[in-house]
């Protein structure tokens, strides 16, 4: 495909209404000590409408896609039963070479309105297209089996008092990531990319067990800090880089630090996820890193 002759193409204006039984049914998607608060839409659940528009440059039969990056910047919140208004549009395409041959990485911009042509959300997402490879790497095609680990929230921010720099606002283990999880996670938002759900799929792209979707422990995370900040602070922007995927059998624990409180209306945070055991075994494998900032109420 011609992926440069697409740079600047959009969707048509597609309109959407939130409502809870939406919400209800993407709250599914998360193990339950993750799922967003019921008083406030999830800052990722527009992710879902990607699944719900056609992107002609993603007719790609044959080709593996991995998210690469993702950001939500919002001017103001998602509110339930208000019309909202969105297109999404290949901003950009380049094209390297890695370690698994020609890559592309497609620029996607998400704009959404409200019905007086507000802005309310810019989401920028790219995307990592890699060719098959010729030579199919060698794994078993038997189920993985793996240790599974709960869950475990170390330290959170009670969302009252103002932390210093350098104090952490969460610290959790968010356990096994199991492949009921990526099988409900696909339910809820419509990803059903292949390389989730088809361990042959992810032999593919070169991984020994089925990759989870950015998203679901993106979501996770995003759910968790969202909550953290419904009294006092809101949530308003939140950036996600994937360095490494993140697989079934995976422990997964993420640390978001303050780095930023000078000015009074803002808090700025660091977010570094990564993989506390590979099946079973330890590791102190980067998976994501990223940022999120608060606003005062």
């Amino acid at each position: 495909m011609d992926f440069q002759s697409w740079i600047g193409e959009s969707t048509p204006l597609q309109k959407r209404i939130i409502t809870t039984d939406q919400i209800v049914l993407f709250a599914q998607g998360f193990p339950e000590e993750f799922r967003p608060d019921a008083r406030s839409i999830p800052l990722t659940f527009p992710m879902i409408w990607w699944q719900q528009v056609h992107l002609p440059w993603m007719d790609l039969p044959g080709r593996i896609m991995i998210h690469g990056q993702q950001s939500f910047t919002y001017e103001r919140k998602l509110k339930y039963d208000a019309e909202l208004f969105y297109r999404i549009e290949l901003a950009n395409v380049r094209e390297t070479t890695g370690s698994l041959g020609n890559i592309h990485l497609l620029d996607c911009t998400m704009t959404v309105t409200d019905v007086l042509k507000q802005p309310v959300l810019v989401a920028n997402t790219t995307l990592i297209l890699l060719e098959p490879p010729a030579v199919q790497p060698l794994f078993s095609e038997l189920e993985p089996v793996y240790p599974q680990y709960p869950s475990e929230i170390y330290y959170q921010w009670d969302g009252k008092h103002r932390p210093s720099p350098g104090e952490p606002l969460f610290n959790a283990s968010l356990g096994t990531v199991t492949s009921p999880m990526l099988v409900a996670y696909a339910a809820a938002s419509s990803d059903n990319n292949a390389i989730h759900l088809d361990v042959l799929k992810a032999h593919e792209a070169g991984a020994p067990r089925r990759i989870a979707q950015g998203m679901l422990i993106g979501g996770m995370i995003g759910n968790r800090l969202q909550v953290l900040a419904l009294d006092n602070w809101i949530l308003c922007d939140i950036r996600y880089r994937f360095r490494s995927p993140v697989m079934e059998g995976d422990v997964v624990r993420v640390l978001v630090s303050v780095i930023n409180t000078d000015n009074l209306s803002h808090l700025e945070c660091s977010i570094t996820v990564y993989v506390e055991h590979r099946a079973g075994v330890p590791s102190d494998l980067l998976a994501y890193e990223g940022s999120v900032r608060y606003i005062a109420r």
